[in-house]
């Protein structure tokens, strides 16, 4: 009765509904049961929160920004997108007539044309790489503190929400470790067989009674 109550519960029940109804051509009654009940159980097993997969996005980019490493900016590498930029530029206005793959021409003798360059322009783009380092190792820190602003603001909504009553959904039931333990311990004991996963069954399917009126005036929930 103090229970919070919504529709999710009844539609999660419709799914496993719609599925066997949709699979009763192919299937036996006792292959029906089971995947239907399967359909539902899977709600039950552990997985990420809403909250977690919330967090989950800005610890994975702030993990991402902070293997970022700004010093594999060299002053070749610049040298290299320029050629590849001039490249492409050629191709697109057509004044230059251009071999299919000049892209794998550059990346193969860029390195013995760098080695021909001159003193002075080396030093020109030594200088673009230092600049290029700055700017990258700038964007990367700005990127991380904003990153960890969020990442932040998730926990401290987890947190906030940890005393807040879940809705009633199957999906909020998850099992834990010790229920894991308990059905491996089950599993294993002489007593679980075939008779009593059969009584089991059957008592499933009988609706357990109401609330006596004492109960229920009772406000016991």
């Amino acid at each position: 009765m103090d229970a919070p109550w919504g529709t999710q519960s009844v539609e999660q029940g419709h799914a496993s509904a719609t599925m066997v109804k949709r699979a009763h051509p192919d299937f036996g009654k006792e292959s029906l049961v089971l995947r239907a009940f399967f359909h539902s159980f899977r709600r039950l097993l552990p997985s990420s929160s809403e909250k977690g997969r919330h967090a989950a996005g800005p610890q994975h980019n702030l993990e991402r920004l902070v293997n970022k490493s700004p010093n594999k900016v060299s002053a070749r590498n610049l040298y290299f997108k320029d050629l590849s930029a001039l490249a492409g530029a050629w191709k697109k206005e057509k004044k230059r007539s251009m071999p299919p793959h000049a892209q794998n021409t550059i990346m193969k003798q860029h390195a013995g044309s760098w080695n021909r360059l001159p003193t002075k322009t080396k030093q020109m783009y030594e200088a673009r790489a230092v600049l290029e380092r700055s700017a990258h190792e700038h964007a990367i820190q700005e990127a991380i503190a904003v990153e960890a602003q969020q990442l932040a603001l998730a926990r401290s909504r987890e947190i906030a929400c940890q005393d807040q009553r879940p809705p009633l959904a199957l999906g909020n039931c998850k099992l834990t470790q010790q229920d894991f333990v308990s059905m491996q311990e089950i599993l294993r004991a002489n007593s679980f067989n075939d008779k009593l996963v059969s009584n089991l069954r059957k008592r499933a399917l009988v609706a357990p009674d109401l609330p006596t009126a004492e109960v229920t005036s009772s406000g016991q929930h």
